[in-house]
């Protein structure tokens, strides 16, 4: 529904910037699209990861447990606690502490593989931005705003850095 919604956003504005709402809105879709493509790609490889690693040590419901890891690493920060605490609960519950202690490294380990290496890449690809201008704006977003900050810096990052140009030409 995206040609109906910039549609709608356009007769908002007068005649004499539909044009350019029109044409904004069009860059603001395809960078929201390729960043929640891009997100669900990473939430994925979580998925995946967690759930073989847990297979291999042995945590009951693995595949369960990985997909739910994976739908969390949708959300920033919290994401990782909840899923990942949910996980960990379940391997206590069925082997213990030391079981417990192994799967927490393993999701320390996905997690930060993930923070430091596959979000900067995919995202950055997905989007086209630098993988170090993704580091930069998740952290300055985490930190100014928090959990919101976090889900909302990437995407407002790549729409800025593509409007520029355009705004630039049309000398707004």
């Amino acid at each position: 529904d995206g040609r109906q919604l910039a549609g709608g956003a356009n007769g908002v504005f007068g005649r004499r910037w539909r044009g350019d709402v029109a044409q904004m809105s069009v860059v603001v879709w395809g960078v929201l699209g390729a960043y929640i493509r891009g997100q669900l790609i990473v939430a994925t490889a979580d998925a995946i990861t967690v759930a073989v690693g847990l297979a291999l040590l042995g945590v009951p419901l693995a595949p369960v447990l990985g997909a739910l890891v994976g739908f969390f690493a949708l959300f920033p920060i919290v994401g990782a606690f909840v899923g990942g605490g949910l996980a960990v609960i379940v391997a206590f519950a069925s082997g213990g502490g030391g079981l417990a202690l192994a799967v927490l490294a393993l999701l320390v380990g996905v997690f930060h593989l993930e923070a430091h290496v596959l979000s900067p890449l995919v995202l950055g690809r997905s989007v086209r931005l630098h993988p170090l201008a993704i580091v930069v704006a998740l952290s300055c977003g985490a930190v100014l705003l928090g959990v919101i900050g976090a889900l909302l810096a990437v995407p407002t990052t790549a729409c800025s850095v593509r409007l520029a140009p355009y705004l630039r030409t049309r000398g707004a």
